[in-house]
């Protein structure tokens, strides 16, 4: 399970990586679904997925964040739980929280690592370079999530995250040539379209062009 909460947005909400996420990280590069958009076309077993959160993931140079939606969770619990008591139990209102449970701060964030009924990954953001000039940016969000606005809200939420705790100039994006989402929702957002590499990457059985966009800091701030 994902970690304490770092940052949210009004859908979405970051926590950090733990080493036993790494079965929920491998999906970017086992699913069909997500990994060819990504161009992730080598999969990954569960032990190199766990190397790499230790490799990468976890230096200094990188900020990756499990997206999760806390809403979710929150409202299958209660429905759960709901269902499972007598009419008198209802009106008793919620029932104490067990020995061992964690306890919430003020702002509601577990402290320490979350029960699964408190959260549910739904995926990934990763800013690369955080200590340089110039942020690459990656995400992805599990199929059954698209189109109900959770990408623009993990990627709004992790811009946000990135120009307000690290001196960076600008951060850059890649999308292939085939993912009309994904280059609509940069463009929605402010990126520009700078370069595109011809046939730069052979994905399930043919060769596409990635076409790569930049954001300024300052571009991002008068939005």
């Amino acid at each position: 399970m994902p970690g304490p909460v770092v940052t949210e947005g009004e859908l979405v909400t970051f926590r950090t990586v733990e080493r036993d996420d790494a079965a929920f990280i491998q999906r970017s590069c086992t699913d069909p679904r997500i990994r060819y958009s990504l161009g992730s076309i080598h999969h990954r077993s569960r032990a190199q997925q766990e190397e790499g959160i230790e490799e990468w993931i976890e230096s200094e140079g990188t900020a990756t964040f499990v997206a999760c939606d806390d809403g979710a969770a929150e409202t299958a619990a209660k429905q759960s739980s709901s269902e499972g008591r007598s009419p008198s139990d209802r009106s008793s209102g919620p029932s104490p929280r067990e020995d061992g449970d964690e306890l919430r701060d003020e702002e509601g964030a577990p402290r320490g690592h979350p029960n699964e009924e408190e959260t549910t990954p739904i995926g990934s953001f990763n800013a690369r370079h955080v200590d340089g000039d110039r942020v690459w940016l990656s995400y992805w969000l599990l199929p059954e999530y698209h189109g109900e606005g959770y990408g623009r809200d993990m990627a709004e939420t992790g811009i946000d995250y990135v120009f307000e705790n690290y001196d960076v100039h600008g951060i850059t994006a890649g999308a292939y040539e085939f993912n009309d989402a994904s280059r609509g929702l940069l463009e929605a957002m402010g990126f520009t379209q700078v370069a595109r590499r011809r046939e730069s990457r052979y994905i399930d059985g043919d060769y596409y062009d990635e076409v790569r966009y930049d954001l300024l800091r300052r571009e991002w701030a008068i939005q």
